[in-house]
């Protein structure tokens, strides 16, 4: 599970496309039964300690090949949207998930479709980045289904706007600092020419625009004040 020899990742090639069936069978599964899903602690520790340990083992097999290097700070979009899914998971506290719901949706969603890696089954990196993409993704809908708040369209445009420029802020001085691309936000020369780069601004309006179809679909088919 850990041979190099499985470094041949190709996009669209047929274990990426088996893994767009899977995650997007899952999601549609999950909302299909979507009337018969309730709150259930046990299932929530249970994703929690998985997506821990899958995180856990792939720290190490990166330290171990790499040693220790600021890239493995976990400030990238979806390890920040795994660690705050986790921890809504095992503390049983749902009510961030109102403000994260952009992030923990979009980015998972992004990441199926545009892969940031590069080794193809069954190497464990293959394994790690597509199921713990999915738990996330999973997650953050059954969040939907389960919280008992309406997250409303103040919620989801500070989910958008808000935390959005909270967190870019906070990640560029360290980007800068370490010079490390959290985010993908320092492709470009210098610092402050990063911030207002056209494709991360591109790539900004077209998450917000995911966002909101999905934001629209939440409110005609899921949400508690929905006649479905």
């Amino acid at each position: 599970m850990f041979d190099e020899r499985y470094a041949t990742f190709q996009a669209y090639g047929i274990s990426h496309v088996v893994a767009l069936i899977v995650g997007v069978g899952a999601v549609t599964l999950m909302l299909c039964l979507r009337k018969k899903i309730q709150r259930s602690r046990f299932y929530e520790i249970l994703c929690g300690c998985v997506m821990l340990l899958l995180e856990g083992v792939f720290l190490t097999w990166t330290i171990r090949n790499h040693g220790l290097r600021p890239e493995q700070l976990p400030l990238q979009l979806c390890t920040i949207s795994l660690y705050v899914n986790v921890f809504m998971l095992l503390s049983g506290r749902l009510e961030p998930f109102r403000y994260t719901c952009f992030w923990t949706l979009t980015g998972p969603i992004l990441a199926f479709f545009i892969p940031m890696q590069g080794y193809d089954f069954p190497h464990f990196r293959y394994l790690h980045y597509y199921l713990n993409h999915l738990l996330i993704l999973l997650s953050t809908v059954y969040f939907f289904l389960v919280s008992e708040k309406h997250v409303t369209l103040k919620d989801a445009l500070w989910s958008e706007g808000g935390m959005t420029a909270l967190v870019l802020f906070v990640i560029h001085p360290i980007n800068y600092c370490l010079n490390t691309d959290f985010m993908f936000l320092t492709h470009n020369e210098g610092y402050f020419s990063t911030i207002f780069a056209w494709q991360n601004v591109v790539i900004w309006f077209a998450a917000a625009a995911v966002h909101q179809a999905l934001f629209w679909l939440y409110h005609r088919f899921l949400s508690p004040r929905s006649k479905v």
